[in-house]
């Protein structure tokens, strides 16, 4: 397989306490790694048991879907909590699966629509910027292909995978390595994206153009220094694979097996 290149409400009080904004960037980015860990996994298993077509193409496309919606009075948007959503020669991954499982499907279509709800609306400036910052080539190098390559990581393992379904200890592993893979790249994005807003600020205070845009842009520079902080921080794979929730897919994957190569 190739790349084609082209929650919980929580009231946390006054949104101008450092405290809350931190608290809500933290969480935001918890949700985050552990809802592309999730989908990681479930890439993984369903290219173990082999349901894609064999030349298959994945892409990165704009969000299907979402779960919450924001409050236009009090100024806040749902905040995905996935960088894109992924698709398989033009199928979205949950399409592959309903024939053998809706439960399935349906965990892991609400995976892709998933929403930190009720967050200002900054935190999505933050999220679009790290979704799409890039390099000083012009090449994208955001959390859109970080998350993008995580999954190809992990269908490709899964396809090459000789033992199946039955080696989960190889499975943890190669679920790691794809997380460690979104981990390394969306780090460097968060670092880039800090520069940006850095650079931002600076141009609005030395050009006294708007003092509003400078202070924006440093809230918007704390925030993302706390997503970056926290994923560094948080281990978001290790709930995947701990606590026998590893097992219980595995077991599902095995009956969907059992549906799709009978």
């Amino acid at each position: 397989m190739k790349r084609k290149e082209t929650g919980t409400f929580l009231q946390f009080g006054d949104d101008q306490d450092p405290r809350n904004l931190e608290e809500r960037a933290r969480l935001h980015e918890q949700h985050r790694g552990r809802t592309v860990a999730s989908i990681i996994a479930e890439l993984h298993l369903m290219a173990i048991v082999d349901i894609f077509p064999q030349n298959c193409i994945l892409d990165a496309k704009k969000a299907y879907w979402q779960d919450f919606k924001g409050s236009k009075t009090r100024g806040t948007q749902a905040a995905h909590c996935v960088p894109c959503q992924i698709t398989i020669t033009g199928f979205r991954p949950e399409q592959f699966v309903r024939r053998y499982s809706s439960a399935r499907a349906d965990e892991l279509a609400a995976f892709f629509g998933k929403t930190d709800k009720f967050l200002p609306s900054v935190f999505n400036q933050c999220d679009s910027r790290a979704e799409r910052i890039v390099d000083s080539a012009g090449q994208e190098v955001g959390l859109v292909p970080a998350f993008w390559d995580a999954c190809l990581h992990a269908v490709n393992a899964g396809r090459s995978s000789a033992k199946g379904l039955d080696d989960p200890n190889k499975i943890v592993t190669d679920i790691k390595g794809a997380f460690e893979e979104y981990k390394s790249k969306a780090k460097e994005a968060f670092k880039m994206t800090i520069k940006a807003f850095e650079d931002d600020k600076r141009y609005f205070t030395m050009s006294s153009v708007d003092r509003d845009k400078a202070a924006e842009a440093a809230t918007k520079i704390k925030i993302v220094k706390f997503y970056k902080d926290e994923l560094a921080a948080f281990k978001a794979v290790n709930q995947i694979t701990r606590f026998g929730e590893i097992t219980d897919l595995i077991i599902e994957y095995k009956k969907i097996d059992a549906k799709a190569n009978p």
